[in-house]
Order: C-alpha cells, then sequence, then structure tokens
C-alpha cells in the first residue's frame, strides 16, 4: 500500500494524474506450489487471488491501472548461450503489448524497430498508419483543386515506406510505386472524388474531401501492412483496399474516424 500511495502521489505532483500506470506482479513463477508449472489450477488460482488483492488496494487508492499484471521474465540458457534450457516467461507478451499502446508513438517505433517481434510490429504500424490518415484528413480538407496532391502523395509514400521497413524490408521509391501500382486505379478514384467534392460544395465539399482523403491513406497503409508484414500477395490488394476504404468511410460518416480499427 506505501508502494501504491507513493505512485499516485508522484503522478498528481508531476503528470496532473494523466499518466498511465501498469502493475506487475513480478517473480509469478515463485507464487505458490513453487514446484508447479504456471498452468497448474491450484498456483492460477493463487496468482488470481493475489491479484484481486492488489486491485483491491489500487481501488482504495483511487489509481487507475492499466491493467494488473502477474509476470514473470525467467529464463534459463545453456552455458554457450545459444540455447534455452528453460523458458518461464509468463504475460511478457501481454506486457510488451501494453507497453506498446500507451508510449508515444516515435518511442513505439524505436521499440518495433529493436524488437522485430511480429505482433509488436503489426501493432506499430497500425498506429502509425492511423496517424497517417489523420494527417490526410487535413491535407485533403486544403481548399486549393489539386494543390494537396503532391503532398497527400508524399505522406502516403512515407508510410509504405515506414511500414516496410518496421517489416524489415528496405525499400527504394521505385518499390514503392510498384506496391502502389498494384493497388489498380483505386487512388487515381479517389483523388478524382475529392476534386469533385470541392466543385460541388466549396465548404461541404472539403469536409467530404478531407474525409475521403483519410479513408483512401488508411485503406493504402492497411494494404501495405497486408502485403509487407502479413505477407499477402499482391492480387489480394484490391479487396483488401475496397474493404478497408469501406470500413474507413462508415466511421468517417458516424463521426468515428478514430475506430478503424
Amino acid at each position: 500500500d506505501e508502494d501504491i500511495a507513493d505512485v499516485c502521489a508522484i503522478r498528481r505532483k508531476y503528470f496532473a494524474g494523466a499518466l498511465p500506470t501498469l502493475i506487475l506482479l513480478t517473480k509469478a513463477d515463485l507464487m505458490a506450489p513453487n514446484q508447479q508449472p504456471m498452468d497448474s489450477e491450484r498456483k492460477q488460482a493463487n496468482i488470481r487471488a493475489a491479484s484481486d488483492w492488489v486491485a483491491g488496494l489500487v481501488k482504495a487508492a483511487g489509481l487507475a491501472s492499466l491493467a494488473i499484471l502477474p509476470v514473470c521474465s525467467y529464463i534459463d540458457w545453456s552455458e554457450n548461450k545459444q540455447e534455452i534450457v528453460y523458458d518461464g516467461r509468463y504475460n511478457i507478451e501481454r506486457l510488451q503489448q501494453l507497453i506498446l499502446e500507451n508510449v508515444a508513438l516515435d518511442a513505439a517505433m524505436q521499440l518495433a524497430f529493436a524488437g522485430r517481434i511480429q505482433y509488436a510490429v503489426r501493432l506499430v504500424a497500425e498506429r502509425f498508419v492511423h496517424a497517417c490518415a489523420a494527417l490526410a484528413a487535413g491535407i485533403g480538407a486544403n481548399p486549393l483543386p489539386v494543390a494537396d496532391i503532391t503532398v497527400l502523395t508524399g505522406l502516403q509514400v512515407v508510410m509504405v515506406t515506414t511500414v516496410a521497413y518496421l517489416a524489415g524490408r528496405d525499400l527504394d521509391e521505385k518499390g514503392v510505386r510498384e506496391f502502389i501500382a498494384g493497388l489498380g486505379f483505386h487512388i487515381p478514384a479517389a483523388m478524382a472524388l475529392r476534386e469533385l467534392a470541392r466543385i460541388l460544395s466549396p465548404f461541404f465539399g472539403s469536409v467530404v474531401s478531407g474525409g475521403i482523403a483519410s479513408g483512401g491513406t488508411y485503406a493504402i497503409g492497411i494494404s501495405a501492412v497486408a502485403y509487407y508484414i502479413d505477407g499477402k500477395p499482391l492480387s489480394a490488394l484490391s479487396g483488401i483496399f475496397q474493404a478497408a476504404q469501406t470500413l474507413a468511410g462508415d466511421k468517417i460518416k458516424q463521426g468515428r474516424s478514430g475506430e478503424f480499427k
């Protein structure tokens, strides 16, 4: 309870209570009975009991936490340090996921670059795609016809290149162009729709244009994730693009553009 009180004081004094907090119950492998594996019924019951007890302390202190997570990071290596003799890791992937979801995007990208863990790379890539889609909405709402196309295309090229690099692919501009060409005529069509929206209505047209730019950028990004990270063939990208664009369009109409996933 003293530890929790200290954390609450630090959050109030230095972070105005806004710092995301994750509570870890370390060395979960030592929970009784010590000699039984992590998935044994008795050990799991004791872990749940410990978690519930800490949850009560946290609630009493008024501390909001992302999770109360029992963890173990113990690994026993061979003498030459080349093989794992015993792997006692528990909830480490869940811990990594929570960190990646809640740190700033630039920090999450650094972690993904360093770790090259598949699910981590995908999670960060999707976060980056969302950020680019939000930026594209502002670019697409520019009231000057055609003026934003160069900037928007540049943003999309950077997005695709970053997704490819996250997946461990060194990609030049030619490779990006080949990927975009593999999407077919969807991108030129989206640009034409943006310009038509502007002509039909100077005010509402800009809003529609921004939505189309955002949805199109999101669909390109999700297609890049599918191709470079998930290993989908180019022939599948057209369907993936259309599905992602439809999803984005529906969310934008509902005013829920932050819920593309």
